[in-house]
């Protein structure tokens, strides 16, 4: 009986047919350049095509002002002292259809601003008059 071992690429998932690699992180004393030891991955049987391998290290190598940022999520600002989130877009958006995120991210706030903006609004409509007692046109 004949046994054939396979290696399928981890990241690609293509059988790897001529040559591969594994990747395998060492920690190294930085004043003697000296290779001191593995570091403990999960599975030490992942494997890579060479295309693979390739845009790996690009990734690993390219400058940070390159990098995607981790959290692609904008991060919201907050609107500057004296300006106010435009309440009319937002509506108009939330009446579209538009999910809090998509809206969030189009305005360059938080999910949460337009949550309640919306929440505010909507609260504003049912009541006739401002949710903190005002009566409505008597704003400044």
């Amino acid at each position: 009986m004949l046994k054939k071992t396979l290696y399928i690429c981890n990241r690609c998932n293509k059988e790897i047919k001529t040559e591969g690699t594994r990747i395998i992180p060492h920690f190294f004393d930085l004043a003697t350049d000296e290779m001191l030891g593995e570091i403990e991955v999960p599975d030490k049987d992942i494997h890579f095509c060479m295309g693979c391998t390739k845009k790996i290290m690009e990734e690993i190598l390219r400058p940070p002002e390159e990098k995607p940022p981790e959290n692609t999520k904008k991060a919201g600002k907050r609107p500057k002292k004296g300006e106010r989130l435009d309440a009319g877009k937002v509506m108009a958006l939330h009446r579209a259809g538009w999910d809090n995120e998509k809206i969030a991210d189009e305005m360059g706030v938080t999910e949460r601003q337009i949550y309640q903006c919306i929440r505010y609004q909507i609260k504003k409509m049912h009541s006739g008059s401002e949710p903190d007692g005002k009566e409505q046109g008597n704003e400044k």
